[in-house]
């Protein structure tokens, strides 16, 4: 990528990032294309509250938290991955396992009574240990997982940016 300059705007790589001195604030609009960029993004916005909040939208067990007073009943816990082979699932229940951080799916699972938690737990070992050689641990954590409830039916992702207006654009 070439480092295209105007005004108003600034294309840079996350290589080109990382030999500045650009710092980033609330004020800035930044549009970040791959998660991989975004911990060299973060460390360069110095507003610590924009910071606090991406970063909390980026941990499902934080954003969970946050919205949890609009959903007082929707049942969701954390533990180490390490622990799941422990977690008691009801008879008739469904669960969703998930890193706290991730993305591409990357080992996630639906669990149920039946499920052998050992064996579900060593597949997404298996999982976090071959990806987790492409990304940080500030996109995709092994640690600790996410367990909530199953919701049956479709599952939609949306990518929404916001124009200088503040007008949410959908592009997906």
């Amino acid at each position: 990528l070439k480092h295209i300059k105007s005004s108003d705007v600034h294309i840079m790589t996350v290589k080109e990032l990382e030999n500045s001195n650009v710092s980033f604030s609330s004020k800035d609009k930044l549009y970040v294309p791959s998660e991989t960029a975004l911990p060299d993004v973060l460390e360069n916005t110095k507003d610590k509250n924009l910071r606090t909040t991406v970063e909390a939208f980026k941990d499902k067990a934080k954003c969970r938290q946050l919205i949890s007073s609009l959903f007082p009943n929707f049942y969701f816990k954390t533990c180490k991955l390490a622990d799941l082979p422990k977690f008691h699932i009801e008879p008739g229940k469904k669960y969703v396992v998930k890193p706290v951080k991730g993305f591409f799916a990357t080992a996630v699972k639906v669990i149920d009574d039946k499920a052998n938690l050992a064996e579900i737990t060593q597949e997404m070992l298996n999982e976090l240990q071959k990806f987790g050689t492409y990304f940080s641990k500030d996109i995709l954590f092994a640690e600790d997982v996410l367990i909530e409830e199953f919701i049956e039916g479709e599952e939609y992702a949306v990518d929404v940016f916001y124009s200088s207006n503040g007008t949410p654009v959908i592009t997906n």
